[in-house]
């Protein structure tokens, strides 16, 4: 059944003890860098100008330093460069009035900005304005993507080398293309036991969701049976529970589980 609100807090910290206590497994999603190439390259400028070195970053990284990062390199002309001028994104005025009209999806912006130190407004916002902010969002993740990237590769390693020895197996998965002829690795799930420390990490965050790029590895499964019980795709926000008998869903509701439809 999906679940159709964030499991956090106290429903959240219930859930996981319950599932250790009646699950046999749990998995963890890897996803690998699709423009590994070209963020390097981006990273490798950065930490240059910013007399870093990539273990630097690392202990320095959260989202308030990335926003300290382009504020202080938005404009920098090493990083964008006459080949960035040259094949950067354009907008137009259409596009300017679907943007306007699509409140939501401001929100969304608002608080990626936010949690990144910078307040934006988008309130009587011109289309000379919208076009200038349009340039700098999209170069916001031409900086930010690949310290997101370089921190999330370093979280998944070292949450793999923590559990390591309870690594039933792992299963790669590929995107196929060009009638088979182009094969891309699009995700990495690890199996795993389930033990004490791992509960204990578990419990420690406030949110199924908090199991997400670029702070974590992504998408907590627990099986029974070697079945999927509860299967989270955390990026995009979705959970489901397949619970197995009606104690069981009266249980799940009555740690404050809410599904869809009920």
């Amino acid at each position: 059944m999906y679940v159709k609100r964030e499991i956090k807090g106290d429903t959240y910290r219930k859930l996981v003890e319950y599932a250790f206590k009646n699950c046999d497994m749990v998995s963890f999603t890897e996803y690998p860098d699709q423009n590994s190439r070209f963020h390097k390259k981006i990273l490798n400028k950065l930490l240059k100008c910013e007399n870093l070195t990539k273990d630097d970053l690392i202990k320095n990284y959260s989202y308030k330093y990335e926003g300290y990062i382009f504020n202080k390199y938005k404009d920098n002309n090493i990083i964008f460069d006459k080949k960035y001028l040259r094949n950067r994104e354009t907008t137009n005025y259409d596009i300017y009035k679907i943007f306007k009209e699509n409140i939501e999806y401001q929100k969304k912006i608002k608080k990626e900005y936010r949690d990144l130190g910078i307040n934006i407004s988008f309130e009587n916002m011109s289309y000379e304005e919208y076009v200038e902010f349009f340039e700098y969002d999209i170069r916001m993740g031409y900086l930010v993507r690949p310290m997101d990237c370089c921190f999330y590769e370093y979280s998944v390693k070292s949450f793999l080398e923590r559990y390591n020895d309870i690594i039933l197996r792992k299963k790669k998965k590929y995107f196929t293309e060009f009638f088979g002829l182009k094969r891309t690795h699009v995700e990495t799930i690890y199996y795993m036991k389930l033990r004490d420390d791992l509960k204990k990490e578990m419990l420690s965050k406030n949110s199924i969701f908090d199991w997400v790029s670029p702070l974590s590895i992504d998408d907590v499964k627990f099986y029974k049976k070697g079945e999927p019980w509860l299967f989270s795709t955390t990026h995009e926000e979705q959970c489901y529970i397949y619970y197995t008998n009606e104690k069981e869903h009266n249980y799940l509701k009555s740690i404050g589980i809410k599904f869809k439809n009920e």
